[in-house]
């Protein structure tokens, strides 16, 4: 059995990236992601709230939202394809350090 140094950096890599990109949508759901999706969600019934005054604003701000969520996911999921794609752990530490700014 051989051992695949290469292979496991990559995994290993692989998992800073989640780690990386999970703080990044932590940060744009922000600390009361619950009260924006409760608001998104009595936006989208029709139903009156207290908690939501202007429909539109909040559907706005919820679509600008999965916006840039998607565009994370996006950057996330190339990033880890240049890693599996990479030849040499020097090229997976190119990657992690130009993509990740480490």
């Amino acid at each position: 059995m051989t051992f695949d140094r290469l292979g496991s950096f990559k995994a290993k890599a692989e998992t800073m990236v989640d780690a990386a990109y999970a703080d990044k949508i932590s940060a744009v759901l922000g600390p009361v992601s619950i009260i924006h999706l409760i608001k998104r969600l009595t936006a989208t019934s029709g139903t009156t709230s207290l908690l939501v005054d202007d429909k539109d604003a909040v559907l706005q701000k919820a679509a600008e939202q999965d916006d840039l969520l998607a565009t994370l996911d996006r950057e996330r999921r190339a990033i880890k394809q240049q890693i599996r794609a990479a030849g040499s752990i020097s090229d997976v530490k190119t990657i992690l350090n130009t993509r990740l700014e480490l």
